[in-house]
């Protein structure tokens, strides 16, 4: 009683504040003549009884904790103060940390950090200080909230235990989402330095990597390679875990039901935190720029929202790939810092261009400056490419151009496709410009299915996850809109004053 009695009175006063709390009192030595009294309480369903019964120290006890519930001017009997303390024997403090650790485990993943948090905020609130140092009033109480909030500032998420392989089976379904994107140009592979690089930046474990570059520069397919090699490297060891995410599949989502339909979990963060108690998690974003164009300005919050939670969480890497526009000038993406930045150049004209074209029998030197430049960039090759295996090598002055021809050359000039398919396509751009979306269902498509079948083989349109139509590049939306502009007579004023307030299209004006 005498070692207990200052904490015997808050407890009188907690209890005279809420009928509904009890009060446990943990001790590594035995509580004694409290301990008893309390025991012996047990024994009896009503106050009268237990009060007939008392005999001995248990009655001199009784009488020291009447007398102190007297003096603090409480309503409470001896029986009823008794019923709501708990006496806790604790173990030795090591022994303690690994129970405590061992629950944690059960509720949050990362105990470790979770325990060291949680024993620092605690320990400050006996010295009654804050985190940082200075002194802070008295503070009994931390909120459910405030609990969480200090758990996710130490990386640990409130989850609970989750098989691993379950979790890895998931990441491969996920990771299948979107990952049908043509990479090769003709019959050929040529793999961007920017592979190698985003690769040494996840072998440091870097948190933060974004991956920019001009329209077209290959983005992509550096990611996919990046993914692919990633996955070679997981299935021969336990300690890395790839996952990849095709943002623009999920461009025109905005419930979390709708995106788990598609493939994307609702508690992608708990898995990976649990994930990450054991591995190395690299989660691989592409296309935020594409998000940063859409119609629905929620979904780039979200995958926003998504890259801050997950870089939260030790021994996660998340790499994103966006367009330089939008790494500039959305503001969004713009005042976000990222640890390495990564950047595709246009490839090599004389060590990969130049060899490429030679081993595909397109003849390279009748092709001009202005050409060679312009088709260093991959897109750009790869149409260059299509269009030579027909005609030969030419020259083209500009990106406008050379998708102009392509059209013509693969979809006007084709005897089974023509001004129909053309038409076709002409109208799903205007439509994708109107609705500020990349996609379309494919009942928005006007021709027939013998036309969209031959359009998507040869990777004009290309076929989402959930069914919808878009183009095999946004060059070709481009070109289509402006083509279909000139078709409907509109003047250059009227197109640029119809346009979105965002760099939906990227039209080029050939003056002359």
């Amino acid at each position: 009683m005498g070692d207990l009695e200052d904490e015997l009175r808050k407890a009188i006063a907690l209890f005279e504040s809420n009928s509904q709390t009890e009060a446990w009192f943990y001790s590594r030595t035995a509580f004694g003549e409290l301990a008893a009294l309390r025991e012996f309480s047990k024994n009896y369903s009503n106050e009268s009884s237990f009060k007939a019964n008392l005999k001995g120290a248990n009655k001199k006890t009784d009488a020291k904790v009447s007398q102190l519930l007297e003096e603090e001017g409480s309503n409470l009997s001896s029986y009823h103060f008794v019923q709501r303390i708990i006496f806790e024997n604790s173990p030795e403090l090591e022994r303690m940390a690994e129970q405590i650790k061992g629950h944690l485990r059960q509720v949050a993943s990362n105990c470790s950090a979770a325990f060291d948090a949680l024993w620092r905020r605690i320990d400050n609130l006996g010295m009654r200080v804050s985190d940082s140092g200075s002194s802070t009033e008295v503070q009994h109480l931390l909120t459910k909230e405030e609990l969480r909030s200090l758990l996710n500032q130490a990386g640990s998420v409130l989850t609970p235990p989750m098989a691993t392989g379950e979790i890895l089976k998931e990441f491969k379904r996920t990771s299948s989402v979107g990952r049908a994107w043509k990479t090769d140009i003709g019959t050929e592979h040529l793999s961007n330095s920017a592979v190698d690089e985003l690769l040494d930046a996840i072998k440091a474990q870097h948190r933060s990597v974004l991956l920019t570059g001009m329209p077209g520069s290959g983005k992509t397919c550096v990611m996919l390679e990046v993914q692919e090699c990633l996955e070679r490297i997981a299935r021969d060891s336990n300690e890395l875990a790839p996952l990849f995410v095709q943002s623009r599949e999920f461009v025109d989502v905005v419930s979390e039901r709708d995106r788990e339909a598609q493939g994307l979990s609702g508690d992608l963060v708990s898995k990976v935190a649990r994930l990450g108690e054991t591995a190395h998690v690299v989660v691989m974003i592409d296309s935020l720029d594409v998000l940063s164009i859409a119609r629905e300005h929620t979904v780039l919050a979200y995958f926003l929202s998504l890259i801050d939670r997950l870089l939260i969480i030790p021994r996660v890497t998340v790499v994103t790939a966006c367009r330089d526009f939008d790494r500039k000038y959305d503001r969004r993406i713009a005042q976000r810092d990222w640890e390495v930045e990564v950047t595709c150049q246009p490839f090599d004209w004389k060590s990969q261009v130049a060899p490429l074209l030679s081993r595909l029998g397109i003849d390279a030197s009748v092709i001009d400056d202005t050409t060679r430049d312009l088709i260093r960039n991959p897109r750009e090759l790869a149409l260059f490419v299509d269009l030579a295996l027909q005609e030969g090598g030419f020259n083209v002055v500009t990106s406008q151009a050379l998708a102009e021809r392509y059209l013509a050359t693969f979809v006007e000039q084709d005897s089974s496709l023509g001004d129909t398919a053309l038409h076709a396509i002409e109208e799903m751009a205007s439509e994708m410009l109107r609705l500020r979306t990349l996609t379309l269902p494919q009942q928005r498509f006007s021709a027939s299915q013998e036309i969209k079948r031959a359009l998507l083989s040869n990777s004009v349109l290309h076929e989402t996850q959930d069914g919808h139509l878009t183009f095999g590049h946004q060059t070709l939306l481009d070109v289509l809109v402006i083509s279909n502009a000139v078709r409907q007579c509109m003047s250059l004023n009227d197109f640029i004053q119809g346009l979105p307030p965002v760099p939906f299209v990227r039209p080029s004006v050939p003056c002359g």
